[in-house]
């Protein structure tokens, strides 16, 4: 008898470990990272004067709940304008007129990245200019990948004027 019970114990506890360890792996699910990225788009002076500086100012940010991995920003830049150059805060960008792309590499939830781009209107109207962010990690929310800015570039204006006295 007393051999019969310590054998049932054994079973007993071997199959509770066993159970414990199916259980887990029957449970136990393979979540893929995802990242909600968000970029924004800013230019600065609006209205322009035609020939003038015009700064753009791009703000990438991971919302999370996880890491972004291998983070692109394309920004295609208009056509009516001259690039002037770019600075980033992390990564490196490239231009390959109109395109600029810049390689963030891997954003961390809450992390922010900076690009600032300036460029010489050279047409007079409207000038629309596009950015968008992407990631290798899933974005569940992709509305907020992209962000326009629409920029007025006005024509140079002189205010002269001439004063001549005689004694």
């Amino acid at each position: 008898v007393n051999l019969a019970i310590r054998v049932t114990a054994i079973v007993f506890l071997l199959a509770v470990a066993l159970f414990s360890q199916v259980k887990g792996a029957a449970f136990a699910q393979d979540v893929a990272p995802q990242a909600n990225l968000s970029v924004t788009k800013s230019d600065d002076i609006d209205p322009i004067i035609q020939r003038g500086n015009l700064t753009y100012t791009i703000v990438v940010t991971n919302n999370g709940p996880d890491a972004a991995e291998n983070v692109t920003v394309s920004d295609t830049l208009p056509a009516s304008t001259s690039f002037n150059f770019a600075t980033i805060t992390q990564g490196t960008c490239a231009i390959g007129f109109p395109l600029l792309q810049c390689q963030l590499g891997t954003m961390d939830v809450g992390d922010s990245v900076t690009l600032t781009v300036r460029v010489t209107p050279n047409v007079l109207g409207v000038i629309a200019n596009t950015v968008s962010v992407a990631s290798d990690t899933a974005d569940p929310d992709t509305s907020n990948n992209s962000d326009s800015e629409d920029t007025t570039v006005n024509a140079r204006q002189a205010d002269l004027s001439v004063t001549k006295s005689d004694d």
